[in-house]
């Protein structure tokens, strides 16, 4: 009982401070970071969405100062499936992507209704591509799903083999960063489709390191946000899929490594039919994506002239 208080006295305490911290970098959140007065009132929810998410953060600097370092790493890398489903859940229930559609708030035109609000940062013009052109054909496909689209033009539009957006089709189980839009509706469908691959690009690349660094932790951790945030990932997040790429390439090595060392002849016809499965996705992902982009796995240590 006494080691059960010892180590619940510095959370309460932490916890009582994160929230005296949170409010007010809330409140001014607008201000400080984005030099503008876009404030949300206090019985507004994206005032509370945006404390919750600066909460977490101060609160996960806080326990920094209160705990052992190395055993609340190790909490949290035997935690972290569900640290990460934790994340999902949060962000698909209130619906928040990380996109730039809000800019169609400032646009003139009949569609530039106020349905978004922006939470945390700030939106890029420079991500043209994304906000005026990707999220605005996803969300085209709301409600029927066709895999034909004719809204987008005078005629119609094959969106699967050449864009990549969701459809009623049995296809889309290659694409299953998309089916959100087909069971959750188009605003929690786009949340999903934006945070869950960041997540497994995340997870999955820290496994993949693992595998390549002996398990060493510190180099997988770095490796995985160098990977995750790297500018070339950041730049071509959407329209290109190079994020399904890594992931699905990263799984297939993993998946290979785990195939070679098993000894069960059941468990190696398992692993060639969701080895087969994750090429078919990645197989999907290349001909709709850069011709280029494949030769981030097919190329290994050799320079090739696309030209």
């Amino acid at each position: 009982m006494k080691h059960f208080i010892q180590h619940i006295k510095p959370v309460i305490i932490g916890f009582l401070i994160s929230l005296l911290v949170s409010f007010p970098l809330t409140y001014f959140y607008p201000k400080i970071i984005l030099n503008n007065g876009l404030f949300f009132e206090i019985t507004s929810i994206n005032f509370w969405i945006r404390f919750l998410i600066i909460f977490c953060f101060v609160f996960f600097v806080f326990v920094h100062f209160v705990f052992n370092i190395n055993n609340l790493y190790k909490f949290l890398y035997r935690k972290r499936y569900f640290i990460c489903l934790g994340i999902v859940l949060f962000v698909v229930l209130f619906e928040l992507n990380n996109s730039s559609i809000d800019l169609w708030n400032f646009l003139n035109t009949d569609i530039s209704q106020k349905n978004s609000d922006i939470i945390l940062g700030q939106t890029r013009t420079v991500r043209f591509d994304e906000w005026s052109i990707y999220t605005p054909m996803l969300l085209s496909q709301s409600p029927n799903y066709k895999y034909f689209n004719d809204s987008l033009r005078g005629g119609n539009t094959d969106v699967f083999m050449v864009y990549g957006q969701p459809i009623k089709n049995i296809v889309s189980v290659f694409r299953p960063f998309l089916l959100g839009f087909l069971f959750l509706g188009s605003a929690k469908g786009l949340s999903l489709f934006w945070i869950l691959r960041l997540v497994l690009l995340f997870l999955i690349s820290f496994e993949f390191l693992m595998l390549i660094s002996n398990k060493n932790k510190i180099i997988s951790l770095a490796g995985t946000f160098l990977i995750t945030f790297a500018p070339a990932v950041q730049w071509w997040w959407t329209p290109s899929g190079i994020v399904e790429m890594i992931i699905y390439g990263e799984l297939l090595i993993l998946l290979l490594s785990d195939y070679i060392a098993q000894k069960s002849f059941i468990k190696r016809m398992i692993m060639i039919f969701f080895y087969n499965a994750i090429y078919g996705m990645l197989f999907a992902c290349l001909v709709s994506g850069m011709a280029s982009s494949h030769g981030l796995y097919f190329c290994d240590n050799r320079i090739v002239d696309f030209s």
